[in-house]
Order: structure tokens, then C-alpha cells, then sequence
């Protein structure tokens, strides 16, 4: 299993980061046996009804998220870009509390997006 699969696992380290590309984050959750999947900045909160649900059922499988639009909101400068992210901070603080490794990640191949990288890109 890859450094990044690892991290997957790691409930700890749940948070919002930025990508440059998918492949390799959605290659290394399948090494994990993790769900990957892309959800649209108006998904987050059937997204959180999903995790609350695993939570409960103590499901501690990784759940990664891609989510392609958050260069695009961040541009509009209209507050949906700001409610994303606390929306995703807060699930991410949820997921750690109770174990849940869970790891938004917002492509982002300009890197302009003031959030940490998920891994080191070449």
C-alpha cells in the first residue's frame, strides 16, 4: 500500500486539501478500499446525512470526496466558496472526533486555493 493509501486510513489527519489532478488520490483510495466520490458544492448536505449514517454504524472505512467546482466558486467570490469549505471543515472535525477518516479534495491545478496539498506533487 502507498504513503497516500496510509494516510487515508489515518482519522486524524481528516481534513480539506487541494489537488492538482484526481488520478493518483482516487488510485490510492482504491488501494485503500475506500469510496472516492465526486460530490457538487449543493451535495454537501446529503454528503453529511452519508457520513452521520456510517458514523452511527461505526463504519471507519475511509471516505474520500472530490470535488471538482471549488476552484470555479472560489473565483465567483459570492460566499458559496466559504460556506464549502466551513461545511466540509466541520464534517472533517466530526469525522476525526469519531474516527472517520475523511478527506475532501478540491482539484485545484493552478494551486491558487489557500489550502494545504494533500500529498507532495511532482
Amino acid at each position: 500500500m502507498g504513503k497516500l493509501a496510509e494516510r487515508y486510513e489515518d482519522a486524524a489527519r481528516s481534513g480539506v486539501y487541494r489537488v492538482a489532478a484526481l488520478e493518483i488520490p482516487v488510485r490510492a483510495a482504491s488501494e485503500a478500499h475506500s469510496p472516492a466520490f465526486k460530490v457538487d458544492a449543493g451535495g454537501i448536505g446529503e454528503l453529511a446525512v452519508q457520513l452521520h449514517h456510517r458514523m452511527a454504524q461505526a463504519d471507519r472505512r475511509p471516505c474520500i470526496v472530490l470535488i471538482n467546482e471549488g476552484l470555479a466558486l472560489a473565483r465567483q467570490n459570492d460566499g458559496r466558496y466559504a460556506r464549502l469549505l466551513r461545511d466540509l471543515r466541520v464534517l472533517a472535525d466530526q469525522c476525526r472526533e469519531s474516527g472517520l477518516p475523511f478527506f475532501a479534495l478540491l482539484v485545484d491545478p493552478e494551486e491558487s486555493l489557500d489550502l494545504p496539498r494533500l500529498y507532495k506533487e511532482a
